[in-house]
């Protein structure tokens, strides 16, 4: 099981003009992405195997395994959930080597224009617990065992530091930072 209320980018998001979305570094608290521009071709070359794996029809492939990964893959409007992707044929069908993919030039920072803070509550006594200086964190929207609330990236970035807890009107949260890709307008879009 995961971290309650960690926020995690997917492995990559591709849109229909080509542009590629996938995770870099991390920059304090808040991970950050790279874009790269697919060729015609690649995109055209995705989408035929996207399309034959049959992932343009919603689907879901559940495991017997407790606390098995999921894969969920978005293919236009149809959303497909893989439950152990490592045992499913239509996980291995569309697995993307994203190195080799052809590209039309070098890749550019991602500058998000919004992110998503998902504040977990925990007991953990530490001396490096901060006061949190925005909006309360209780009144965030609940998202896997956090409160999740979205902040303009000037505003967030003067108070982004190191990844940790922080107190909020006699709670510890612990923080978890993440930028919104676009199509990703608020914390509800985050839990599709």
């Amino acid at each position: 099981m995961g971290i309650p209320g960690r926020l995690s980018l997917p492995r990559f998001a591709l849109y229909g003009d080509g542009t590629l979305i996938v995770p870099a570094d991390t920059d304090g608290a808040i991970p950050t992405a790279q874009v790269r521009h697919l060729t015609k071709a690649a995109v055209t070359g995705l989408r035929e195997r996207a399309r034959a794996a049959g992932l343009d029809t919603a689907r879901s492939y559940p495991s017997q395994m407790p606390d098995a990964p999921v894969l969920v893959v978005t293919f236009g409007q149809a959303r497909t959930r893989i439950t152990d992707p490592e045992r499913s044929e239509v996980a291995r069908a569309v697995t993307v080597d994203l190195d080799a993919l052809e590209v039309t030039g070098p890749p550019t920072p991602y500058s998000p224009t919004t992110f998503a803070v998902n504040a977990s509550p925990t007991s953990t006594d530490s001396a490096k617990v901060r006061p949190w200086p925005l909006d309360p964190l209780d009144s965030g929207t609940p998202l896997d065992m956090g409160l999740c609330t979205t902040y303009p990236t000037a505003r967030l970035l003067p108070v982004a530091g190191p990844a940790g807890l922080w107190t909020d009107r006699g709670t510890t949260y612990r923080v978890f930072i993440r930028p919104l890709l676009p199509g990703e307008p608020d914390c509800a879009a985050l839990s599709r």
